[in-house]
């Protein structure tokens, strides 16, 4: 009876460790890796940059990170 229990008790922490790793932390890490990724990259030369330049970059920014999501599969 002993052994059910401690046995029980083990298999459940394993596979509530699993469960977070897998819902929780691997996504969060993922998205961070994906936000980064999606910021990388200098920008040359003059650094003055219109309104619309700006936009431009950013929705740039935005592509790139969903894409990267896609690519490790967070989104679809």
């Amino acid at each position: 009876m002993k052994k059910i229990v401690i046995t029980t008790i083990v298999l459940t922490l394993i596979i509530g460790v699993w469960l977070f790793y897998w819902y929780e932390w691997r996504p969060s890490k993922i998205s961070k890796e994906c936000y980064q990724y999606s910021q990388e990259g200098e920008i040359q030369g003059d650094k003055s940059f219109t309104k619309e330049q700006w936009q431009n970059l950013k929705k740039l920014q935005d592509i790139l990170y969903k894409e990267c999501l896609e690519e490790h599969g967070l989104e679809k």
